[in-house]
């Protein structure tokens, strides 16, 4: 019971999201878009570095999730768009310090990639995940493996490639785990959580 309100006001709430979106025109979503950018690129300043991975824990997620499920698929999509767009231009704003054309050959280039599509599918299809689920723990298993599947997915196949390209080196999938997802669960398991929990406030 419990559980059913949660979704319930989950529902209600991508509702009034989509009469929101519904009621900008596309100069001011474009606007929210460009500030979702920079939400996404102050979150990357918030970075912890593990000594055995090249990939930093940031708060990026949480700006990439919140883009698709209050802009929409496209809007949501094209603010981690212009994320990735300024920073190739020349703000410094990436999770690894970098800027400009070489982001490209660092290692953190395919979760870029992975924020554009998992922003897209999130607000997409979240209203469509909502009327297909029953309680919190479905909805919120959909969100991780979204998450999971994409934006690490994405960053893990990059990842395998940078390392043979930098250091001639062909990870095992054990070593690429460690060093691309595993310590990351925990921290995302979190922020995503917290994420599908806002509306109980």
């Amino acid at each position: 019971m419990h559980q059913s309100l949660i979704i319930y006001r989950y529902r209600n709430a991508i509702e009034q999201v989509t009469i929101w979106q519904q009621k900008q025109n596309h100069l001011q979503k474009g606007l929210f878009a460009l500030a979702f950018a920079c939400i996404t690129g102050i979150f990357a300043q918030l970075r912890v570095y593990l000594p055995w991975t090249p990939i930093p824990i940031t708060l990026q997620t949480v700006a990439v999730f919140s883009s698709g499920l209050i802009l929409g698929g496209f809007y949501g999509s094209l603010s981690q768009i212009i994320y990735v767009i300024l920073g190739i231009m020349g703000i410094p704003w990436f999770a690894n310090n970098q800027k400009g054309l070489a982001i490209v050959s660092s290692p953190t280039m395919g979760y870029l990639f992975g924020f554009i599509l998992a922003s897209f599918l999130i607000g997409a299809y979240s209203s469509d995940l909502l009327e297909r689920t029953t309680n919190t723990k479905t909805f919120l298993l959909k969100i991780l493996l979204i998450n999971f599947g994409i934006i690490y997915g994405l960053g893990m196949l990059h990842l395998l490639i940078w390392y043979f390209l930098s250091f001639g080196l062909w990870l095992t999938i054990g070593a690429l785990l460690m060093k691309g997802v595993v310590p990351f669960i925990l921290g995302d398991i979190l922020k995503i959580s917290v994420l599908t929990m806002f509306v109980k406030l």
